[in-house]
């Protein structure tokens, strides 16, 4: 993570393992389960960067996606939809993998 906004900043990066369906006859997607599987605070001073190594297991062989969420400030919690988490992420990545037994 690199802070280049001109000013320090305190992040919330939070790791989600999900599990999302495709649905080919209306050409969607559906998150069926989203866990939070970890949450760190990050305070990053302007014009520095931070990297991290994760490891984490897979438990269930449903489970298609790890969702990483960068907050500013704070991040929602609570009875929040997991798309709605997702969009008020201020920045988003994700990554697809099978589990293979």
């Amino acid at each position: 993570m690199y802070n280049h906004e001109f000013q320090d900043e305190r992040y919330i990066l939070q790791i989600f393992l999900v599990e999302e369906h495709f649905y080919p006859e209306t050409n969607a997607t559906r998150i069926a389960i989203m866990d939070l599987l970890e949450r760190y605070p990050v305070h990053l001073p302007h014009d520095e960067a931070r990297e991290f190594v994760y490891r984490f297991g897979i438990e269930s062989p449903d489970s298609n996606k790890i969702e990483l969420l960068l907050h500013q400030d704070d991040a929602p919690s609570g009875d929040v939809r997991n798309e709605e988490r997702i969009d008020a992420s201020y920045r988003d990545l994700h990554l697809w993998f099978d589990v293979v037994a």
